[in-house]
């Protein structure tokens, strides 16, 4: 992963004439399309919106089949209704909160914001004018330790910062903006980390803060929790109630999560500037938990995702207390409790993947993947799966595929013996046959000699034959090919262990369901019983 920040624009003739006679238009252009396709396969892209520059991200980002997700446009509330259409092409949109009619100080109040939003490697900066400058040195002072490669070549306020800075003067003369930015970029990637920037700790912790009142919709706030868990584990979210520890200041701890927060979750219901909490407080006290919360992250300048539990809006900013007013100008997002929550959930766990730069699994996709296969179960083996004894135990046509069966077969000699006294219950059993030529791949996986391995196939063979099978219900017999996986099968699942040919010990076990009509348990059914019946009976001369 990389973040770039960008600094671009086409100069326009009724500006300083300087940087519209310079600029190179066509390379201006290229540049910017060399940046999405080299950054946007395994980065970000953060930008000030630009009437030019925007349309041009908008079509480079479409022409190269690449998400928008990866690009950050912000804009001044002060250029409301100026921006261009293509600016709705783009998910994440900051609109920054004009400075009264101060169209500087607005542009100002923008850029830090956008050159603070995040710990960039590297400024790239095309063509341009004299706002380049500013967002430089405002860039500079954030990222003190990121690369910034000013494109003289393409002119305007890139050349400019060019000649008066220590750059290298390939930047000047290099055309070959995409080999440029792999060569200047890509390596940027694994230089990052809190010994070179100590900054960066707060990035790399990715650490989701929930901001949250326990008497307000606590059953809300746990479902929400329960879903960005799925999205983004565990250990990449904080709330009170799983990270505070009893015996130390609580102060302490919530102001040290939030520094290592990569962005705050405020939750946000009908009651919320009412709700009391257990120590007596309003949002409006200062000693209020969540009152500091929000004032902490704002000063530190954490990205702050407001979260609206339907039907509450947004607080008014002339009635929240003077440390929060901020808060009013950060776009919510809102959630319905009922119908319509499974898709709002989802686009909060993208947009706060955006807005923080964390990955995340789009877990609804998973399980829709997996019920379309039948997959309904994995586990880190056979023994942590109950569900295999129980179907072993009760299915009436048992199919079991495995290489030398020994460890199954010691494991399950109870139900296989109860198996065997059941006239209504077929069990058959397919092994690697002693003389097949891939008995040297089982000997390799196993680091066993020959003679140890085809003991081990004679022990199942022989255990399996001691008991008193009724006629017609158990059948063994051995392959000559070699299977890649251990599977029971059962008239309601396929259980299938995959094998490594490192020995890893356990391994880990996938259940798929009869009950999907296009799943794999099919399949795999199918592929079984043509091993089935191409295989062998294996007896005693065999060894």
């Amino acid at each position: 992963m990389i973040d770039v920040f960008l600094s671009a624009s086409v100069p326009l003739p009724q500006r300083d004439r300087r940087f519209f006679e310079t600029a190179d238009i066509l390379g201006i252009r290229e540049a910017v399309k060399a940046l999405v396709e080299v950054v946007l396969p395994i980065g970000s892209i953060t930008c000030g919106g630009h009437p030019a520059i925007t349309p041009l991200l908008a079509l480079f980002v479409c022409e190269a089949g690449l998400g928008a997700d990866g690009v950050t446009i912000y804009q001044s509330a002060f250029f409301a209704g100026q921006t261009p259409p293509e600016i709705t092409d783009f998910v994440n949109v900051r609109v920054v909160p004009a400075v009264g009619n101060d169209r500087g100080a607005s542009l100002t109040a923008m850029r830090e914001e956008m050159v603070a939003s995040r710990h960039f490697a590297a400024a790239v900066i095309i063509g341009g004018m004299e706002g380049v400058f500013e967002e430089l040195d405002l860039f500079v002072r954030h990222n003190p330790t990121a690369a910034v490669l000013p494109l003289a070549s393409t002119g305007a306020a890139a050349a400019v910062i060019h000649q008066k800075g220590n750059y290298d003067k390939q930047l000047a003369r290099d055309l070959t903006f995409p080999s440029l930015f792999r060569r200047r970029l890509l390596p940027l990637r694994d230089t990052w980390s809190p010994k070179t920037y100590p900054g960066i700790r707060r990035y790399l912790m990715s650490k989701v803060f929930i901001s949250y009142r326990r008497a307000e919709a606590p059953a809300f706030t746990a479902r929400l929790y329960d879903h960005l868990e799925l999205a983004f584990g565990e250990k990449a979210l904080f709330r009170d109630i799983d990270n505070i520890l009893a015996g130390k200041n609580a102060d302490e701890q919530l102001e040290s999560a939030l520094k290592e927060c990569a962005v705050l979750i405020v939750i946000i219901g009908e009651g919320w500037f009412e709700a009391i909490s257990a120590s007596g407080s309003t949002i409006h006290d200062e000693i209020d938990y969540v009152h500091m919360e929000i004032a902490k992250a704002l000063e530190l300048k954490i990205p702050i995702v407001p979260v609206l539990l339907y039907p509450a809006s947004m607080p008014p900013r002339d009635k929240l207390p003077t440390q929060l007013r901020a808060l009013a100008a950060y776009q919510a997002a809102i959630i319905r409790p009922e119908h319509g929550f499974d898709s709002d959930i989802r686009l909060l766990i993208e947009r706060i993947s955006a807005v923080a730069n964390i990955d995340h699994v789009r877990y609804w996709q998973l399980i829709e993947d997996c019920r379309a296969i039948g997959l309904v179960t994995i586990k880190s083996s056979f023994d942590k799966d109950q569900t295999v004894l129980e179907e072993i135990q009760t299915t009436k046509d048992l199919l079991v595929v495995m290489n030398d069966g020994r460890s199954w077969v010691d494991t399950k000699r109870e139900l296989l013996a109860q198996r065997a006294t059941d006239l209504n219950k077929t069990t058959r059993i397919v092994l690697l046959h002693p003389e097949s030529d891939f008995m040297h791949v089982l000997i390799r996986k196993n680091k066993k000699s020959l003679d140890v391995q085809r003991a081990e196939i004679k022990r199942s063979h022989d255990t399996l034959k001691s008991y008193k099978w009724h006629a017609g219900c158990f059948d063994l017999r051995g392959h000559h090919g070699f299977n890649p996986y251990s599977l029971i099968l059962t008239d309601t699942y396929a259980f299938v262990s995959t094998y490594f040919f490192n020995e890893s010990g356990q391994l880990p076990l996938f259940r798929y369901s009869r009950l999907a009509p296009n799943g794999l348990y099919h399949s795999i059914r199918d592929d079984a019983e043509r091993l089935f019946n191409g295989a062998h009976p294996i007896s005693d001369e065999h060894f």
